[in-house]
């Protein structure tokens, strides 16, 4: 921890990577997951995402480029719409859009 800091730094990312759970990995501090460090880790965020936000019924997701953020997509899926399928992005912009919970902007004129 950073002197006088209040939290841990957090220099993690996800990255879509086919073979990992849900096609996606975990990189922390530049070093990528082993695929069941990545699982483990994406499991604890989903769950902290569904406890986050169990109130609500809808989530906005901004993205100016929905490929470029597949893998948090992905996850946010699992997450709210609980499924587990990797998707190819159209796929899982569809998947998405028929669940309803998500909703995906690419324009902030969109909000």
């Amino acid at each position: 921890m950073h002197k006088g800091a209040l939290i841990e730094p957090y220099n993690t990312k996800l990255e879509t990577k086919r073979d990992y759970w849900l096609g996606v990995s975990v990189v922390r501090d530049n070093s990528r997951l082993s695929k069941e460090g990545s699982r483990k880790h994406l499991i604890t965020l989903i769950k902290k995402i569904r406890t986050a936000t169990r109130d609500y019924n809808r989530v906005i997701f901004y993205a100016p480029n929905p490929r470029r953020a597949r893998a948090y997509l992905i996850v946010l899926h699992c997450a709210l719409d609980t499924c587990e399928v990797n998707h190819k992005v159209d796929e899982l912009l569809e998947c998405i859009k028929e669940h309803g919970i998500i909703k995906v902007v690419t324009r902030i004129d969109e909000l």
